[in-house]
């Protein structure tokens, strides 16, 4: 019975929804469509509706164990280059627990809505200032706890400010152009809880009659 979401960019005015959560005239769109892809559950555009490129190229798209929605791209100088109708990472939704509420406009862009795409549950950049951030390809990976994994080809130009970590491989650009970067991103959202479940009696055993609290 599963669903079908579908992730892209167009330079369109894409069809939305009523009670969704959406930029108007964003050229990022959001689709669910039932298992038969003949009727729309909801639709949904992000980004920034003043501008009339797209503003990222989609890298990746996943649903959680919950049902919350994450989509990844990027945009900026590498791809409005090579593509008359892209543009840049400006003007995007941005949450106030951000990795990074500012963009040199060549930067990725993370989003999270919820189940039904009523509420936006996280925004944010993600990427060095003053460097072409990109990935030649859709090299990214999400899993189902709410973490990305994604390839970037970072610090164009011979640049060495990308953002790393304590104890990484490598904190340091040894190319004189681009470096591939790897991020893993974790998504920490107070919306995918667990639960926690009490069984009378415990332990439970086969052939017991059992109940169940929340």
């Amino acid at each position: 019975s599963s669903n079908f979401i579908a992730y892209g960019s167009t330079l369109g005015s894409y069809p939305t929804t009523s009670g969704v959560y959406k930029n108007t005239n964003a050229r990022q769109f959001c689709h669910k469509l039932n298992n038969n892809l003949n009727a729309t559950i909801f639709s949904t555009t992000f980004g920034n509706p003043n501008d009339e490129y797209t503003n990222l190229v989609p890298t990746s798209l996943l649903i959680d164990i919950c049902g919350n929605i994450y989509a990844a791209g990027w945009g900026g100088g590498p791809n409005a280059s090579f593509e008359r109708d892209a543009g840049y990472t400006r003007g995007m939704p941005i949450t106030s627990d951000a990795f990074k509420s500012q963009t040199d406009q060549d930067d990725f862009y993370f989003i999270s809505l919820n189940s039904e795409a009523t509420t936006l549950l996280y925004g944010s950049y993600f990427g060095e200032n003053g460097a072409h951030d990109h990935v030649d390809g859709g090299t990214s990976k999400f899993d189902k706890n709410g973490i990305i994994y994604q390839a970037v080809c970072a610090s164009c130009g011979g640049s060495d400010n990308f953002p790393t970590t304590q104890g990484a491989y490598s904190r340091v650009n040894r190319s004189s152009n681009c470096n591939m970067a790897g991020v893993k991103f974790q998504f920490d959202l107070k919306a995918m809880q667990i639960t926690s479940i009490n069984a009378t009696p415990n332990p439970v055993c086969l052939g017991n009659a059992t109940s169940f609290s929340f």
